[in-house]
């Protein structure tokens, strides 16, 4: 299932795949045509798209197109998404996806989706078994609510790459956190997600962001749900807008983090650095190399991505912090280990979001550690 308005280009280069890959193809589009030909598109691959009207609500949108689904199973995907497969040919992907749906007795399942074509990835609901009363959240953002037992489907098979962020996303932002404000304001003004994605999306002044983190986090603590994603997410933007809230407030939230999701790799990374940066000490530089060096101590099938952007990040942090750690002390121990873990992550298939730093955090480790003497 796939919402669409003026998407010719991803059309033309999607349509092809998800018509070979699935049984049945759900698109949704506005009552008003497209001005760029995507309806045309549609047509031309013998495909009638189901039209509404438009109320500013993505999860209306996608609630009609699932509520329109007639499979067994429906996947669902953005427009501007790839779908990959490991399988060779897309028959054989799809003679795989529906052995394993076929067996299954779960009502949905979480799913890779990966960061466009690199090791990168996210776990999220993806699947979802017809009749089993899937509903769909908030305005954009959504999130898929489905009562029932959850699995997780098999990695190679029929996967999803997400699209880079369009250029005009920065423009979009505003339109984004008004449809969440009115979600607070109209629905469930204690909704500790939908407040995650107000403060994220909102573009102001630090202090003003700072304020809707914390009043996220004030909600969230307090919520029998407990969202990793929402809350390591809020610390690490607190923790990048340090300079505009008391330090002891940062360390109080980390700490929490940490009792509230002990078994993440990301919930110790975060503790670590943010004792790193407002209380330099030996023994914390020291708790943040053995985080990286015995990762495996942690779940890291819990934490999405642990070996890719998360870890990449992670050793980045580290390795700058201990770089800090050994100009505080003069410490050669200290800069060996900042470059052991800068050396680590700068490889090849390092993240691209983090590539340019490594690489600059590792010549100054470098030059800082050639200055002592042998």
């Amino acid at each position: 299932m796939i919402l669409y308005k003026n998407e010719r280009v991803h059309l033309e280069r999607l349509l092809p795949k998800v018509i070979a890959a699935f049984d049945e193809v759900v698109l949704v589009t506005n009552r008003e045509a497209s001005t760029d030909g995507s309806d045309e598109v549609v047509a031309a691959h013998g495909l009638v798209p189901q039209r509404m009207d438009w109320r500013e609500d993505f999860a209306e949108a996608r609630q009609f197109g699932l509520d329109r689904c007639r499979g067994d199973f429906t996947m669902w995907m953005d427009c501007d998404d790839d779908l990959v497969t490991s399988r060779g040919d897309w028959h054989a992907a799809q003679r795989d996806a529906k052995a394993f749906l076929q067996s299954a007795t779960q009502t949905h399942f979480m799913h890779r989706i990966y960061e466009g074509h690199g090791p990168g990835y996210w776990i999220r609901e993806n699947w979802f078994r017809r009749g089993a009363g899937v509903r769909v959240k908030y305005p954009t953002h959504e999130l898929y609510v489905c009562p029932g037992e959850v699995g997780v489907f098999p990695d190679g098979i029929i996967d999803r790459a997400n699209a880079p962020l369009r250029p005009d996303y920065p423009l979009k932002q505003w339109r984004y956190f008004d449809m969440l404000t009115r979600y607070l304001r109209d629905v469930d003004p204690n909704d500790s997600r939908c407040k995650f994605y107000v403060a994220r999306e909102f573009r102001g002044p630090a202090v003003a962001q700072v304020a809707l983190y914390l009043d996220f986090w004030r909600t969230a603590i307090v919520d029998e749900r407990r969202c990793f994603y929402d809350e390591s997410h809020s610390a690490l933007a607190l923790f990048n807008l340090r300079a505009h809230l008391p330090p002891g407030q940062l360390l109080e939230i980390t700490d929490q983090l940490l009792l509230r999701h002990g078994f993440e790799f990301l919930s110790h990374v975060l503790h670590a650095m943010a004792r790193c940066e407002l209380t330099p000490a030996r023994e914390h530089a020291d708790r943040f190399y053995l985080v990286l060096r015995e990762r495996e101590r942690y779940a890291a099938t819990r934490t999405p991505g642990t070996g890719g952007w998360y870890y990449d990040r992670a050793l980045n942090w580290c390795g700058y912090q201990l770089y800090k750690e050994s100009v505080r002390t003069a410490d050669r121990e200290m800069a060996e280990r900042s470059i052991e873990l800068l050396t680590e992550a700068n490889r090849p298939d390092c993240h691209r979001d983090v590539a340019h730093l490594v690489g600059n955090n590792l010549k100054i480790s470098q030059n800082w550690l050639s200055g002592f003497p042998r």
